[in-house]
């Protein structure tokens, strides 16, 4: 769902101008780094690539095994998130091996050094240009969280058809719990049909997915996101429906798609998914199919499909309709 953008890019290119002249073969994990820059300085420079992402193309909820002898990481804004790719990442590394972490100044680079402590020695930085900074430091004995396991959360959440336990990974979003947005939307969940075919796109942790089924267990629901950790959350929390990992509508017809669709990339304001989202679902829907989203009042719905109406609005967010 997101593309690379500034950030990314000047990132990536200070990554690049420390990485090491010549890597002499060197296993070379790149964690979380859309622009493809660092992995392509690895190939050139001799080393051997690994790219691992959570989410985007070829994404997947955990690196694949090591021993790696270098890793690469682009810093994430979340805390949590940040850690659990900094823990995975130190815990695919060989004895001695290096660990750089690379990131603007406005997502927290500065202070991702007192995380790096945690797990690696002898962290420093090394290079600052671009408003943005790499840092470094050596893989030796301490500990880490080297499973996805180590990270599954457990909590509970109230949907509209009672609380029940739920499942969850940092980084995932409104932190595996239930935003006032969905919650919205979960109101105008349509009447549905035995057997009807539904969609719950951008799906999370899955709480449209679980509350549909909740209403209508014989719906067939379906899920998709672009995070693979969320669909591993999403998976557990509403078995029945089928889960994929992407950012693309699947092939329909379905009898509606409901969405909390993104609109930031990073820390930047993007409306590029909500404005494909809403330009596309109607030609994966049946005859008297809809799209049914929820997104902050200022999102241009409207400018993108005249006829969509509002079905709700408070003082924060819109339920929108949109009739194939």
């Amino acid at each position: 769902m997101s593309m690379p953008n500034r950030r990314d890019e000047a990132a990536a290119l200070l990554m690049e101008e420390v990485l090491p002249e010549d890597l002499g073969g060197a296993r070379v994990l790149v964690v979380g780094e859309p622009t493809g820059r660092v992995a392509a300085a690895v190939s050139a420079r001799g080393g051997r690539p690994t790219p691992w992402r959570r989410a985007g193309p070829g994404a997947r909820p955990w690196p694949p095994d090591g021993p790696f002898d270098l890793a690469t990481v682009r810093l994430r804004r979340e805390r949590g998130a940040f850690l659990l790719a900094l823990h995975a990442a130190a815990s695919r590394l060989a004895p001695g091996g290096t660990l750089w972490v690379h990131g603007a100044n406005d997502e927290g680079i500065r202070s991702a050094g007192k995380r790096m402590a945690e797990v690696l020695a002898g962290v420093e930085a090394v290079r600052a240009a671009r408003h943005c900074r790499v840092l470094v430091g050596r893989r030796d004995e301490r500990p880490v969280r080297g499973a996805l396991a180590d990270w599954r959360q457990v909590g509970e959440i109230a949907l509209p058809s009672g609380r029940r336990p739920w499942v969850s990974y940092p980084g995932t979003f409104a932190r595996g719990g239930l935003d006032p947005a969905t919650l919205a939307l979960l109101a105008h969940i349509p009447r549905l049909a035995d057997g009807a075919r539904v969609l719950d796109f951008a799906c999370g942790t899955g709480p449209i997915a679980a509350e549909v089924l909740a209403r209508y267990p014989r719906a067939r629901v379906e899920m998709v996101d672009h995070d693979a950790l969320a669909v591993e959350a999403a998976r557990e929390n509403a078995p029945r429906a089928r889960a994929i990992v992407g950012d693309a509508l699947p092939e329909g017809p379905f009898a509606h798609i409901l969405a909390n669709p993104p609109y930031h990339d990073g820390v930047a304001r993007s409306y590029a998914v909500v404005e494909a989202l809403v330009r596309d679902a109607p030609g994966h829907l049946t005859r008297r199919g809809d799209l049914r989203i929820v997104v902050q009042r200022q999102v241009p719905v409207r400018r993108w499909r005249p006829d969509a109406t509002v079905l709700h609005e408070d003082g924060r967010f819109r339920v929108w309709r949109i009739a194939r």
